[in-house]
């Protein structure tokens, strides 16, 4: 049910948008910021239970509460950087977008590198 009220949201917005984007752009662009945002919110609700669920499961190991950590902060930047990537990409500011999703994955490679590191530490003592 959730998934329809989004993608009823994503319509409504788009076509309000468009209409208002004829008359003045600004009022389109703000309309469709405030519809990501909603849209955001809702899905925050989501991710909660997500997160919940991830912790329940790293509870249980004895060494992965480090990882958990990594995965929370990749998964924040993740979604972070997605949303406000489309928002400037909406606006029109492309390269603004492309640096954004540039930065996040520069942020997510290095919250990994602990895990990569060790990954090999394990392989080594094989």
């Amino acid at each position: 049910m959730e998934m329809i009220k989004v993608a009823l949201i994503g319509i409504a917005v788009v076509l309000l948008a468009v209409e208002l984007k004829a008359y003045k752009p600004v009022l389109g662009i703000i309309l469709a910021m405030a519809g990501a945002l909603l849209i955001m919110i809702i899905t925050m609700d989501k991710i909660y239970l997500v997160l919940n669920q991830i912790q329940s499961v790293f509870a249980s190991l004895e060494e992965g509460s480090g990882y958990l950590v990594v995965l929370l902060k990749v998964l924040g930047v993740t979604y972070l950087c997605q949303f406000s990537s489309s928002v400037c990409k909406d606006a029109g500011f492309g390269n603004l977008s492309d640096q954004i999703q540039m930065f996040g994955k520069l942020y997510i490679m290095l919250a990994g590198m602990p895990i990569l590191l060790a990954f090999i530490e394990m392989l080594q003592q094989l």
